[in-house]
């Protein structure tokens, strides 16, 4: 698929015997667990596998916490609305997978804010507290029209321990001066439990560019 959004992460993998090093390479809509040095480790997968979505889109990536021994991946999904309901554009959710010592769990957490907006190009990052997910909000018959990045910060610790149900917390749309906000960038593991972003706008905060 073009363009080959790419995410790439590496790790010990608990799960496979003598827990090897390994390096997940998931594009678009499959992933691959190598060696660092490129020998397949198990078979190529989907992403509707590895999420458990059979909507899910791509915009992947992946990151490995050290201090948990998790690997985390995420991507756009949408609702399994039904054959008689076909999924809106603008009703998306990030997906969630966590691959640890307890094995693989998934989660899906919504971008859409109630179903109106569509959520685009997930980007992720995680503190000592939280997993971060920042999208770009768009609406409009042609999804032309931009709202500003929203925040979606994650409980880590009800992930790591892959518990049914995990709690997260919606902030934003944001905006500088009235201006929508997009392209909002968590930072990968801050070491504390603060969170940071960077930002590039073609504005000033007065609104002028």
């Amino acid at each position: 698929m073009t363009p080959p959004d790419q995410g790439l992460c590496f790790g010990p993998d608990p799960t496979l015997r003598g827990h090897p090093d390994a390096a997940f390479e998931p594009i678009n809509d499959a992933v691959r667990e190598t060696t660092p040095s490129g020998a397949l480790l198990r078979p190529d997968e989907s992403l509707a596998t590895l999420f458990a979505d059979p909507n899910a889109e791509g915009d992947v990536r992946c990151l490995y916490d050290p201090g948990t021994r998790s690997f985390y991946f995420t991507d756009i999904g949408y609702p399994d609305a039904g054959p008689n309901n076909p999924t809106a554009p603008t009703n998306t959710e990030v997906d969630v997978a966590v691959l640890n010592a307890r094995g693989l769990a998934t989660y899906r957490f919504d971008t859409s804010l109630g179903g109106q907006f569509f959520g685009d190009q997930p980007k992720t990052g995680f503190d000592n507290n939280a997993l971060v997910v920042s999208t770009d909000e768009y609406y409009g018959d042609q999804l032309q029209y931009e709202k500003g990045a929203i925040v979606v910060a994650i409980s880590k610790s009800q992930l790591v321990a892959e518990r049914p149900v995990v709690n997260d917390a919606v902030l934003g749309p944001v905006s500088l001066a009235g201006n929508p906000v997009v392209g909002l960038d968590p930072a990968i593991d801050t070491g504390s439990g603060t969170e940071y972003f960077v930002n590039s706008v073609p504005f000033l905060p007065d609104g002028s560019t």
